[in-house]
């Protein structure tokens, strides 16, 4: 299954971000080979397993806050039903890059030590983006993020997605 649109929400009252460019979004197959797909994300098998990087930009968290709520919001490109189950990491920088056009440019970045798992229901409805679309609770990761020396307001947060099975 794939996605469409691609925001960040994260609630210290309310604050979302969206993933624009299209550096902000990437797809490295198995073997590391750099793909990028600006009409959707494919999360995360497509013609095989992939690791996906997702970037949002002006995150106006300020440094140290307090993340109450934390997830990622994509909206459905197709449908899926198949079991998957999906690791969550964010990136271990304070200010991550653009996905740059290189061989494991998204799988060896730095990645946080908090992780989540995420295995979302059935994709049945093109265009949907609600509760089934949303990642599990993201905020042990996001807070790691903000705590960090160098973490400022309006810094990019980036996130990675892999799949030891399924597809979104």
């Amino acid at each position: 299954m794939t996605a469409k649109q691609v925001y960040l929400a994260i609630d210290l009252g309310a604050e979302s971000g969206r993933v624009i460019a299209g550096s902000d979004d990437a797809e490295e197959n198995a073997n590391g080979k750099f793909v990028r797909n600006a009409s959707d994300m494919d999360l995360v098998y497509d013609s095989g397993s992939q690791t996906v990087g997702l970037r949002f930009t002006d995150v106006a968290v300020p440094a140290g806050a307090t993340i109450i709520r934390a997830y990622v919001q994509f909206e459905a490109d197709g449908t899926q039903s198949e079991v998957t189950n999906l690791i969550l990491e964010g990136q271990a920088a304070d200010n991550p890059a653009t996905f740059a056009n290189v061989d494991n440019g998204v799988s060896s970045r730095p990645r946080t030590a908090a992780s989540a798992s995420w295995s979302p229901p059935a994709w049945t409805v093109v265009g949907e983006a609600g509760p089934s679309q949303r990642t599990s609770e993201l905020k042990t990761l996001i807070q790691e993020i903000v705590d960090r020396p160098g973490w400022a307001s309006g810094n990019a947060i980036a996130c990675h997605s892999a799949s030891p099975n399924g597809a979104r």
